[in-house]
């Protein structure tokens, strides 16, 4: 008999979190974490014992469904406006976070250089649940949004590459570059063609078919198949579950499913987020505490509170390196990154679920796939490598989680974000619920065309969405014209829009040898200018930071 018991008891802790989160202003992953560990350091724990939060169960279910959703969701098109950020940050980024990290954990714990190497690609991923969380809230920039998201979607792929890179180098005993840059390369590479692949299938398959249920099913299928297939190819599956995702949310949703397809599998989707989330971070703050309880005596408390305290300097050092670094490169050849958002980035560039994967995923001292210098002690700590970088994995996430993730919304302020003014949410209330009504009318529009409801039922009914949709745009115009920065929000998409539309035109023209290169490139750099003066140029009515 399966015992359902503990799952039951994380569904309810995490349903009071939930609730209790709209009364606290505190973020809903963060305040599952410490409810996680309040189980452990109380004991509740023992009422019902918790799942083990194994590597199968991370990697195989949390992590891809986790990941296609936020793909689906992502809009390619903002993904392209900041595609040379997100590459910088999410591939020679978690490198160059890898080697400093290493460096310095090496130099300020103690630790072996390779070992420490292996820490440093661990704690490269971000995970910016909460702070993604936080920019919905108070309506941060697209644009700043993009980057978090982009970043943390490819870095997770990259981040588990690295990791397995470096763990195969510990297990030879031999740093072979050459191996190590030939290895990255086939998982990456293996990725993103796998995942184009399972995902244009998916979306052909997808064309015919008109049932909402077995569309979202095909999803699921692609979702978690893609990332078993790379498994068993040998290349990274998360670069293939996030190129599926961009497939489908981007093409096949549009393209291959009807508007009420389309809103089941984006509500599934939404919801399976929502649920592995509610489990996963409960599971890790309670994990977090059975690791700390387990692997530390009173004698090595001490000494490792104090390296994990090196080790986040570390981690900080790092992640101020490879943000500050990337955004100034890229603003001298690209649009400018402002300085808050920058600062935003640093600070918001949170771990959670991939370093807790891969420290599960270690093996222990003496089992096989154990690289031999896994049983040597840490000085100072009092461990051995192995438990030494599984503690210190543990000790970041939760400082990153608790720490970077309760400061993140103070900083935000102090920057100048500012709370959406009720004027603005009305006008978004009023567009989504025009948006809403004009699909419905077109889905209308298609049940009559194929004869699912009669003409007197199908005249009634559109009638009543046209003169609920006459009556909305008449309060959205009303609106506009009695608050200026609405409107010039509005001129301000326009132009960034038409802006975008005149680079994608010159860059085809290039391509087709139209254009020169000379000419194509002077016309790029003064797009490039106006685009980056339209950033600068702060709204009316609002902060420097409050941005489309």
């Amino acid at each position: 008999m399966v015992d359902i018991q503990p799952f039951v008891l994380v569904l309810v802790v995490a349903a009071i979190v939930a609730v209790a989160t709209k009364y606290v202003r505190l973020p809903y992953t963060i305040a599952l974490v410490l409810a996680g560990l309040a189980i452990g350091f109380t004991g509740l724990g023992s009422l019902g014992t918790l799942p083990t939060l194994t590597e199968d169960l991370v990697f195989y279910i949390f992590i891809p469904g986790l990941i296609f959703e936020a793909a689906i969701a992502l809009d390619i098109r903002h993904l392209r406006e900041n595609l040379w950020e997100i590459i910088a940050l999410a591939f020679p980024g978690v490198v160059v976070s890898t080697l400093l990290v290493g460096l310095l954990v090496h130099y300020l714990v103690g630790m072996d250089l390779a070992a420490a190497l292996l820490l440093g690609a661990m704690l490269s991923p971000t995970d910016p649940v909460s702070v993604v969380a936080l920019f919905k809230e108070i309506g941060a920039p697209v644009r700043l949004r993009t980057v978090v998201e982009g970043e943390a979607l490819f870095n997770d792929g990259t981040g588990v590459v690295t990791f397995l890179v470096v763990l195969l180098l510990l297990r030879t005993g031999q740093l072979q570059i050459d191996v190590a840059a030939l290895e990255f390369g086939k998982e990456i590479l293996g990725g993103l063609l796998v995942g184009g692949i399972a995902g244009y299938a998916t979306f052909q398959l997808l064309k015919p078919i008109d049932d909402r249920f077995v569309e979202t099913m095909f999803t699921i299928i692609l979702a978690f198949g893609a990332f078993v297939v790379s498994g068993l190819l040998g290349v990274s599956g998360v670069i293939a579950v996030v190129v599926s995702g961009l497939i489908i949310g981007n093409y096949a949703a549009s393209r291959a499913m009807s508007p009420t397809s389309r809103l089941a599998m984006m509500s599934f989707w939404e919801f399976m987020a929502f649920l592995l989330n509610s489990v996963l971070f409960v599971l890790i703050g309670f994990e977090v505490h059975e690791i700390l309880v387990s692997e530390l005596t009173p004698a090595s408390l001490v000494p490792a509170l104090a390296a994990i305290g090196l080790a986040v300097v570390a981690v900080l050092i790092a992640r101020a390196a490879v943000v500050y670094g990337v955004t100034s490169l890229i603003s001298r050849f690209r649009a400018s990154t402002p300085r808050p958002w920058r600062h935003v980035l640093f600070w918001g560039g949170l771990h959670g679920s991939i370093p807790i994967a891969l420290a599960l995923a270690l093996p222990r001292v003496g089992e096989p796939g154990a690289p031999a210098i896994f049983a040597q002690i840490v000085p100072g700590m009092g461990l051995t490598v192995r438990d030494a970088i599984v503690v210190l994995t543990f000790g970041v996430v939760l400082v990153s989680l608790t720490v970077r993730g309760l400061t993140i919304r103070p900083l935000m302020r102090r920057l100048g974000f500012f709370e959406i003014p009720q004027k603005r949410l009305e006008y978004e209330r009023l567009t989504g619920e025009l948006v809403s009504l004009e699909v419905a009318s077109a889905e209308l529009d298609a049940m009559h065309r194929s004869r699912e409801v009669g003409t007197e039922v199908y005249l009634a009914a559109k009638k009543d969405y046209d003169e609920r949709m006459a009556a909305l745009n008449q309060q959205m115009e009303s609106l506009v014209a009695g608050h200026g920065f609405l409107r010039d929000e509005q001129r301000s998409r326009v132009l960034r829009s038409g802006l975008m539309a005149q680079r994608s035109a010159i860059q085809s023209l290039r391509a087709s040898g139209r254009l020169t290169d000379a000419a194509a490139e002077n016309l790029l750099v003064d797009l490039d200018k106006r685009l980056v003066a339209l950033d600068a140029s702060p709204p009316k009515n609002g902060s420097k930071n409050d941005a489309t």
